[in-house]
Order: C-alpha cells, then structure tokens, then sequence
C-alpha cells in the first residue's frame, strides 16, 4: 500500500512538471495583471545591435535652480563614447529617479549634440494647516517629508496626507479628512495648505 502511494505520488509529481514545463512558457504574468503576451524568443545577435550615435556635446536645457553639470553627471553618458537607446533609457530613470524633475526629455541635434529638456519640480515656499482642533502645528510637521526648500513632488504629497491620517487615527480622529491645496508661486514654487 505503501508503495502504491510512493509511485502515485511521483507519477502526479511527474506529470505537473510536465504540463508546467509545456504551458508555463506560453502563460507569463505580471505582478498584479492579466495575462501577458508570449514571451519573445531572442532575436539572433546581428539584429539587436541598435543604432549607435557618438555624442560630442551634451546641451542641458529647461533648468532654473540645477546646474547644467548637475543634470549631465546624473547621465550615463559620456562624450566621445557611442551611445545606444538603452544607455539613453537608463540615464532617463536615473535623473527621473532624483526626484528633481517632472519631467525629462532627450533628443538628438544635427547628429552628435545631445539636447535634455528638463522641467524641475518646484520648491515648497510654506506648508500651512486650517481646521486643526487638537493636534499642534509643530508635531505635524516633524512627521512630513515635505517642508519649507524642499522639492516637491506629488508622491511626497501622497505619503505626507496618509501620514497626516496615521496621526489623526492614533488621536481618536477617525472621521478626519485632509485635502491639500497646492497654491503655485512665482520662481517654480509651491505653498502646501493642508485643509
């Protein structure tokens, strides 16, 4: 009897790797999603050899309070080297990874000049509270990303209301609602006034 169950157990085990080995690779699925597309089979090596330019000159554009060096050190890019999509897609993450920009844009002029547009994200001016009963001013602050000379950015704002929430609930507040108000300035800055 016992043995019955060893050889049913392994054939069942046999077979699973099997159907996985046969329908795994055509059913590939990304975290959180539906199915995906089959996976693609690897192209032969000729054909994955992108375009390759030789940049001679890196022209930063759109910045008000960075300097221009600071944008080209962020850049996996170095003059006199060839330059492929992918090491301009990896410098694009990097300087979108800072923080300090909104957005990031890169072009090439007249064959060899590099061009990045950049639009920086503002600075936050003031951060001001309205409609707080129990809780000070102070202590809310000491729990934010955002303050006063920091750059702002919407997903620093996001983590900064939930924060806000967190201590309204550990302060029996559970009704509390908190909607921020972003009040544009001149010079690329922002006032924050959480309601």
């Amino acid at each position: 009897m016992m043995t019955r169950t060893r050889n049913r157990t392994a054939l069942l085990l046999a077979g699973v790797a099997w159907t996985a080995s046969v329908i795994a690779p055509q059913m590939v699925f990304a975290q959180g999603q539906g199915p995906a597309a089959p996976a693609a089979r690897p192209a032969p090596q000729a054909a994955t050899s992108a375009p390759q330019v030789v940049i001679q000159t890196i022209r930063v554009e759109g910045t008000q309070r960075i300097e221009p060096d600071t944008v080209r050190n962020y850049l996996n890019i170095r003059l006199g080297e060839p330059v492929t999509a992918d090491i301009v897609d990896k410098s694009l993450k990097t300087l979108f990874a800072t923080g300090l920009f909104a957005d990031v844009s890169v072009g090439i002029d007249r064959g060899d000049i590099l061009v990045v547009r950049v639009v920086e994200n503002p600075i936050v001016n003031r951060i001001a509270f309205e409609g707080l009963d129990k809780l000070e001013e102070k202590d809310l602050l000491a729990e934010m990303q955002l303050r006063p000379r920091v750059v702002y950015t919407r997903s620093k704002l996001q983590a900064d209301v939930q924060r806000l929430l967190d201590i309204y609930k550990r302060n029996s507040r559970f009704a509390a609602a908190i909607e921020p108000k972003i009040i544009q300035l001149d010079q690329n800055r922002v006032d924050i006034v959480f309601e």
